[in-house]
């Protein structure tokens, strides 16, 4: 006597939500408004505009793209580019597009005057011609804003003053010294993708590291490399010398981070009430006093190390093996 096998099924994957459906979820409706309040469905609108604007980000994950846009909606940052606070950028991990965070420099300057502790905070680009004297053992510099011979960047001049104080805090760095700290540091740069390889001046010579042995070095403004260079002053000389809240240093640390695959099964997790949360994989957990802590049964009980790993993306300033990220709770 033979038995017949049962007919196997196959599984059928369930196909991913859009970026209009994920937004019109009720939960992640409900989280946004607990960041932000009345403003939420506005900035659900933005990320929107964001996202129809730009033919790359389409290509990204819907997740990553609210997951992105949840760590500015939790420190209130427009991800507007023509407003240069933050933006959300498509970024390949692993030849997998994924949205990436990106803090801009006007938003670095906006979350430290919200510590009111500068009475002045300020970014200048120095064109071709400006620069008449850098003494870097003296640290003082002279510009001649009359001098400018072309609209071509040579550099950025950076200064901060503190209140109760007339000590002023100036720094200025090539255009060279910019780039020279991106390769350094950006992996995105390293691999020649992202903002920081965007500049008419690298195509004029085809490669960066032809445009470094150059003689002079200029950048054209308003390229992703001369934004890039312009953040990355302000972002190294406020997080190394500016007085700063441990929660503004910690949010500025996952600038570039991108939302991998992993994490973004936990959106749930990424996008909630506005404050940060410091999750250790190990168990551990830290919170603001006025947010939520992540519930231990929200991370999965298995790979927690690899979702930490996965969150932190290439974010700067991270270290994944200490074993801590952080999530918008």
């Amino acid at each position: 006597m033979t038995t017949e096998a049962a007919p196997q099924t196959k599984a059928v994957a369930k196909p991913r939500r859009t970026l209009q459906e994920l937004l019109n979820d009720p939960g992640t409706t409900k989280r946004f408004q607990d960041m932000l309040g009345k403003d939420a469905r506005s900035f659900q609108q933005t990320i929107l505009t964001v996202y129809n604007n730009g033919k790359a980000l389409q290509d990204c994950e819907p997740e990553s793209i609210i997951a992105a846009a949840a760590i500015s909606a939790s420190i209130n940052l427009s991800i507007l580019p023509s407003l240069g606070q933050s933006c959300i950028v498509p970024y390949k991990d692993d030849g997998h597009p994924v949205a990436q965070w990106q803090i801009q420099w006007k938003g670095i300057v906006a979350l430290a005057h919200r510590t009111q502790l500068y009475s002045k905070i300020h970014l200048a680009r120095i064109y071709d011609g400006q620069v008449v004297r850098v003494n870097r053992i003296e640290g003082e510099f002279e510009f001649n804003e009359e001098a400018k011979k072309s609209n071509r960047v040579v550099g950025y001049y950076f200064y901060f003053k503190l209140k109760g104080s007339d000590e002023k805090y100036a720094y200025y760095w090539s255009a060279k010294e910019c780039i020279e700290h991106g390769l350094r540091y950006s992996k995105s740069f390293q691999k020649g993708n992202g903002q920081w390889v965007q500049d008419p001046e690298f195509e004029k010579v085809k490669t960066v590291k032809a445009w470094l042995a150059a003689g002079e070095q200029y950048l054209t403004e308003g390229s992703g490399a001369d934004a890039m260079c312009a953040k990355t002053l302000v972002k190294n000389r406020l997080n190394k010398w500016g007085p700063l809240e441990t929660r503004i240093k910690e949010i500025v640390s996952l600038d570039q981070a991108a939302i991998g695959p992993e994490a973004q099964n936990h959106v749930d997790v990424l996008v909630g009430v506005a404050a940060l949360v410091v999750v250790n994989p190990h168990g551990a957990r830290e919170g603001g006093e006025d947010g939520l802590l992540v519930g231990q049964d929200e991370l999965p009980q298995e790979g927690r190390g690899d979702l930490v790993a996965d969150v932190v993306g290439d974010a700067e300033d991270v270290d994944p093996a200490e074993g801590f990220v952080l999530l918008p709770q």
